[in-house]
């Protein structure tokens, strides 16, 4: 390792160490095996660290697991940063866990990348099929769900009893929804089960716990409604 700024220098050397299972990781259970750099993540991304805390086994073990050893295997194959394929991975990691903080940490930074991802609908129809939004159906906690079955965050008081609603941050941008599968503005079959939903039951009135009033529930209903109205008349 003390010598590895002039090893690194020759092509065929470092050409060799990526094509050679040379880097220790260590199974659940204890096993060790020998795998090419590229195989293993680098413990250094925090996103990394944080969705596979379960899972050390995608990481560089023992000795090669110190801040020189990384250096090293980062030159010759180490993934450092999150590509399409490895996004894939953390994103069935967190579904397998039905973990919403992780997924929470994934889609902000898939809003704040998401042109590294959107030129490539084989990857987005993928994340289609994972659940990974959090979401919240009325006063229920967030649990993870597909993007075709959310509701964006600007359409709340249109679907929150019937439709769960996308955590805020965890939206993707607006250009991505139709691809990923959420509709926006909802069905008007959405806002009228709806309507019936707050309205079947006085309690839900009586005992209103919601962020929005219940005036401006139903105003953003009422304009929603009178829009659909107006355009079956054109």
């Amino acid at each position: 390792m003390n010598k590895w700024d002039v090893l690194r220098l020759s092509d065929n050397l470092v050409a060799t160490l990526k094509e050679t299972s040379f880097v220790k990781s260590k199974q659940i259970g204890g096993e060790i095996l020998f795998v090419r750099p590229n195989q293993l993540l680098d413990p250094r991304n925090k996103i990394f660290g944080c969705i596979f805390n379960r899972d050390h086994s995608v990481f560089p073990a023992e000795e090669f697991s110190n801040e020189a050893a990384l250096k090293v295997l980062e030159a010759v194959g180490l993934s450092s940063k999150i590509d399409k394929e490895i996004f894939l991975k953390c994103a069935r990691v967190t579904e397998e866990e039905e973990d919403t903080e992780k997924a929470q940490i994934l889609l902000q930074y898939f809003s704040e990348h998401f042109g590294e991802f959107m030129d490539n609908l084989e990857f987005m129809q993928t994340l289609a099929n994972i659940k990974i939004c959090p979401a919240a159906l009325g006063e229920e906690i967030e649990k993870l769900y597909h993007f075709q079955d959310v509701a964006a965050p600007k359409d709340q008081n249109l679907t929150f009893m019937v439709l769960p609603v996308i955590m805020k941050s965890c939206a993707p941008p607006q250009v991505l929804f139709s691809t990923l599968g959420i509709t926006s503005p909802p069905p008007i079959s959405i806002v009228l089960r709806q309507v019936r939903a707050l309205t079947e039951n006085e309690s839900i009135l009586d005992h209103w716990t919601m962020n929005s009033s219940v005036e401006k529930v139903f105003s953003d209903i009422f304009a929603f409604l009178q829009g659909k109205f107006c355009l079956s008349l054109i």
